[in-house]
């Protein structure tokens, strides 16, 4: 199971490499350009993470196991972003990436990295309870992490907001996932189904947000000079939340909070997946060091072909 493990995350890492490369490449050649990045970063935000988030929501089975789901996984992944900040504090990093560095520590990439690789190891059930840690990525980033990458921005004068707001910035102000998240919660939450039609059409574009996101970094890589991409300064401690902290938090508050054998080895997998692409899309979005996560996201994206086999034969070896 260990060597079919190790193909198949290899294969995943490749995938996922060479989506990155369609837009470095693409940025190098010309075709992509700063008017991209805009285009993507809007195109998430506003369009296929709030159609990730009824996507998911729709498709939950039991609301008391759900909300059960989503509050561990999102206890443990505030935990881990704050403790994130901490250290990164403790250990003087510049304050124009603390913020990134945090929320690249504590929030894990469950969706679109952790769905096929918890399929494969524990079945097409698993995809089930994966929901709630994705559904938490998306809760957590948005308010903490998002937060925390403003204070970046706020510290080196980048931050994106208008001086005066009018009635039309402030709607636009809303964060589209978070309004996008209540009003689904309460819709899930009162059994109220959507219409099929409506339902087929948010489900193509949940399917787009992934490669959007990807081809994301990929620009903004292509951007930046080959002398930069480099393991540069916190590398070490985003690695560090990503695939040690980050799962051994999420095992503590099992042993607090017990669940079934099934969701803790799901979730506890998925704990110790790379970095969410979602830290260089907040980062575009509010000012932050955009360059920075999605370094953090490459190089967190290749050590896990080393790390998730060690992880699942630990986790097994456990019962």
């Amino acid at each position: 199971m260990e060597i079919t493990l190790v193909l198949s995350t290899l294969q995943t890492v490749i995938s996922v490499a060479l989506i990155v490369l369609i837009g470095f490449v693409g940025t190098k050649a010309g075709v992509l350009g700063k008017g991209t990045l805009k285009e993507l970063s809007v195109y998430l935000i506003y369009i296929a993470v709030p159609c990730t988030i009824i996507s998911r929501l729709q498709a939950l089975n039991g609301i008391g196991e759900a909300i059960y789901g989503v509050a561990i996984t999102s206890a443990a992944q505030i935990i881990c972003v704050v403790l994130g900040y901490c250290a990164a504090v403790l250990l003087r990093l510049p304050k124009d990436i603390r913020g990134v560095n945090a929320a690249s520590f504590g929030i894990c990439n469950s969706g679109f990295i952790g769905l096929p690789i918890v399929a494969m190891l524990f079945g097409e059930g698993a995809k089930n309870v994966a929901i709630y840690f994705i559904i938490s990525n998306n809760l957590v980033f948005w308010t903490l992490g998002a937060y925390l990458i403003k204070k970046d921005a706020e510290y080196t004068g980048t931050l994106k907001s208008s001086p005066k707001p009018d009635t039309r910035q402030r709607i636009k102000g809303i964060n589209p996932p978070i309004a996008v998240f209540v009003v689904m919660l309460v819709i899930t939450g009162m059994k109220i189904p959507l219409p099929k039609f409506f339902m087929s059409a948010v489900e193509i574009v949940d399917e787009t947000t992934a490669p959007a996101a990807l081809i994301f970094c990929g620009t903004v890589l292509g951007g930046i000079g080959f002398k930069q991409i480099k393991w540069q300064k916190g590398f070490s401690l985003i690695m560090l939340g990503r695939y040690l902290v980050s799962p051994l938090v999420m095992l503590a508050l099992f042993m607090l909070f017990p669940g079934g054998e099934l969701l803790e080895k799901v979730i506890v997998i998925q704990s110790a997946m790379p970095v969410v692409t979602l830290v260089e899309v907040g980062a575009n979005k509010y000012g932050g060091n955009v360059e920075y996560a999605s370094l953090s996201f490459i190089y967190s994206l290749f050590i896990l072909a080393f790390t998730l086999p060690v992880t699942y034969y630990l986790l097994m070896a456990a019962g």
